[in-house]
């Protein structure tokens, strides 16, 4: 049995349609094999990802970001294996602030 997926928001696109249209182009992406699932867990990947962005961030943002991140880790994900979750970050590893 095929379980069909339904947007019931638009969550942060300004329309349905865009939120369609965005929707549709992800799932071509994944079935020709263009997005891989990440192979590192949320908490390696957010020790690693605040290192990169440490030049850029101020001390009270810094904090911010860790607190958020152990807040997030503790609750849920410490154990659960990232799924293309890195790219919604941002650019990691490339040393440019966003």
């Amino acid at each position: 049995m095929s379980r069909r997926l339904t947007l019931s928001t638009r969550r942060g696109f300004t329309s349905r349609r865009a939120a369609v249209t965005e929707r549709s182009r992800l799932v071509e992406s994944i079935e020709r094999g263009a997005v891989k699932p990440a192979r590192e867990r949320f908490d390696e990947f957010w020790l690693g990802y605040l290192e990169e962005r440490r030049p850029y961030l101020t001390a009270g943002t810094l904090i911010d970001y860790e607190t958020h991140g152990r807040k997030h880790r503790d609750r849920r994900s410490a154990a659960v294996a990232l799924s293309g979750g890195a790219t919604a970050c941002g650019s990691r590893g490339s040393g440019r602030p966003q």
